[in-house]
């Protein structure tokens, strides 16, 4: 709206200040120069209303929920209403496990080399994030998963057992699950509630494409970047290969491509510098 009356406001301007005196070429340059200006306006406000109805989209897909008639109010974008008869009453904390799954066209199986947990503060809606090594052994394993009946003392057979092959190892072991349309995030889900010792509300799967896609949709995402990173970058034999081009310090906005080599770069760091940057990122 605010847009539309400034755009009027320059239209306006543009016809009274004309005079019977004026060439036509002089009338011509004036309607150029409000057009222009109109445009000038526009674009940037569409872009803006646009953006605004991707995110809001983008909430109300994500966290719509279906409550039971008369247990939750729902506010416009999907997210319930703290109430006196809401479901959050007497919830204190919701905990929302965060997977970055590393699937694609070509790789086989699915590891989740990215593992956080949202624990949201359901009154304030403050956020703290619990960040999980993609290479944590000795993971325990929950009586009530079924993988407990191949490792009882947890997922332990040494550098081979790390907690990013739960998916894959559920998922090969289907039979013990007979009911379960989804194995592998069941149990990475059980595994890592078991790990933090806090009980997982809801889940969110996001493969690398797919985060690509997503950080677009909000229009990209403004980083202050800590250090150097690397894109198209791989260790092969202790030696860097692959490198197309550098993410360099400084606040940076970051579009979906540069936000996932961001996010998933390691080869000239570590998977705790890795960590780190996917905390950022989601933040």
């Amino acid at each position: 709206i605010g847009a539309v009356l400034w755009m009027i406001s320059i239209v306006m301007s543009a016809v009274l200040t004309r005079t019977s005196a004026m060439t036509r070429d002089e009338r011509l340059a004036s309607t150029m120069v409000a057009f222009l200006c109109c445009l000038a306006v526009a674009a940037p406000s569409t872009y803006a209303v646009h953006t605004l109805g991707v995110q809001r989209s983008l909430v109300g897909e994500v966290f719509a929920d279906d409550p039971a008639p008369g247990t939750a109010a729902t506010s416009t974008a999907g997210v319930p209403n703290v109430k006196a008869d809401s479901p959050w009453e007497s919830v204190p904390r919701v905990n929302v496990l965060l997977l970055g799954s590393d699937a694609g066209t070509d790789r086989v199986g699915v590891r989740t080399d990215s593992m956080m947990v949202a624990s949201i503060n359901t009154t304030t809606g403050d956020t703290v994030l619990f960040g999980i090594p993609r290479n944590l052994e000795q993971a325990p394993i929950p009586a009530s998963n079924p993988l407990s009946t191949l490792y009882p003392e947890g997922y332990n057979c040494g550098d081979e057992c790390l907690i990013n092959g739960i998916w894959t190892l559920a998922t090969d072991h289907a039979d013990l699950f007979p009911n379960d349309p989804n194995p592998g995030l069941t149990s990475i889900r059980d595994v890592i509630g078991e790990v933090l010792g806090l009980p997982i509300s809801n889940t969110v799967v996001i493969d690398l494409s797919g985060f690509a896609d997503l950080v677009n949709a909000m229009g990209g995402v403004e980083i202050n970047v800590k250090e150097r990173v690397c894109i198209g970058c791989k260790e092969v034999n202790g030696v860097v290969v692959g490198t197309t081009g550098w993410i360099e310090p400084g606040v940076q906005h970051l579009d979906g491509y540069h936000a996932l080599w961001y996010a998933r770069s390691r080869a000239t760091t570590d998977d705790f510098s890795r960590m780190r940057r996917q905390r950022c990122v989601m933040g």
